[in-house]
């Protein structure tokens, strides 16, 4: 797959797929009446995407090639112990495993730059108060083995669920996910979760990293995303949706571009991080049919029907996709 940076990748136009057709036979017409409640399914039985399957996003063509035996990672600046660890010395911490799913801020509505995957590391705070944080700090920058940085508030690193990643669906990651140390910070694009990390500096300064220097958003904090997957198998719409640190708690699904709605039934997380999967049932419709798919979160916020581009905080809108029938 080619690595393309964000420039780039804003400047691509999506090709349209061809309209999906499917066989029709004795198919149930669904009305509001039949919409079931929603089920909940636990969380082990959640989509997992591989590591070919998981989007990748680079600001390099290709990803630095880095032997484990020579690479090191320091920790810097306004720390009382100034830390360098090798990578069997990460590999040797007390590990943890959880479920996230990343998303590109460049991601348009609908598209494919998000995924979902088990990584395994060691939570960051515990790092950061082996090496003696200064009171002081207000900001980690992370340094990577390319030219890429970023930075990201102390507050929001000290959350139990923020982690230093060295796997990746119980495998080492792979060069082109982060080999062999990446930042996992549940609730923000992907510009925000670093790999090939190198070097940890706390600063009471303001730093702006290399996406935020283009005019892209500091906190990077992920938007409600929806996205109308084409698998119409048995009439079953499906798709995912994902809000970061707020739980997905409705989707609705119009089949006439948003005149009538009905409620999907979705496939529901312990995790606020991890998406939603939802299906719905179509019924015996036949023809043509503009499907949109928006979703609520557990506060109430509903997906706005304007149509926001990517730049500068992430694409929000309903997703839209037409489908014909036969």
């Amino acid at each position: 797959m080619k690595f393309l940076n964000r420039r780039h990748f804003l400047r691509i136009s999506i090709a349209g797929i061809a309209p999906f057709i499917l066989p029709f036979r004795n198919f149930k017409l669904i009305s509001s009446a039949d919409v079931q409640k929603r089920k909940i399914i636990s969380f082990g039985k959640m989509k997992v995407s591989s590591a070919k399957e998981f989007y990748v996003q680079s600001i390099d063509e290709k990803p630095p090639k880095i032997d484990p035996k020579k690479w090191r990672l320091r920790l810097d600046g306004l720390f009382k112990n100034s830390l360098t660890l090798d990578y069997e010395q990460i590999r040797a911490r007390e590990s943890v495993t959880q479920m996230t799913s990343l998303a590109c801020i460049g991601n348009e509505v609908g598209g494919q730059q998000i995924g979902n995957a088990r990584w395994t590391g060691f939570r960051l705070r515990d790092l950061l108060e082996e090496a003696g944080l200064d009171k002081s700090a207000k900001k980690i920058i992370f340094y990577c083995e390319d030219i890429y940085s970023t930075a990201v508030d102390i507050q929001s690193l000290l959350n139990e669920n923020v982690m230093l990643a060295y796997g990746m669906n119980e495998k080492p990651l792979t060069r082109e996910h982060g080999f062999p140390l990446r930042l996992i910070i549940p609730g923000r694009y992907g510009m925000k979760n670093p790999k090939w990390l190198k070097q940890l500096v706390a600063t009471e300064e303001d730093y702006k990293g290399y996406w935020e220097n283009f005019g892209w958003s500091d906190r990077a904090e992920l938007q409600i995303i929806t996205r109308i997957d084409r698998d119409v198998g048995n009439h079953v719409i499906r798709g995912v949706a994902l809000n970061g640190k707020n739980k997905i708690d409705k989707i609705d699904i119009s089949l006439d571009g948003g005149e009538t709605w009905n409620e999907a039934d979705i496939e529901q997380t312990e995790s606020s991080y991890v998406w939603s999967l939802w299906h719905f049932d179509i019924g015996g419709r036949k023809g043509k049919i503009e499907v949109v798919c928006r979703a609520t979160n557990e506060h109430g916020e509903t997906q706005d029907e304007t149509k926001r581009l990517p730049f500068p905080s992430g694409a929000a809108a309903p997703d839209r996709q037409n489908f014909r029938i036969l």
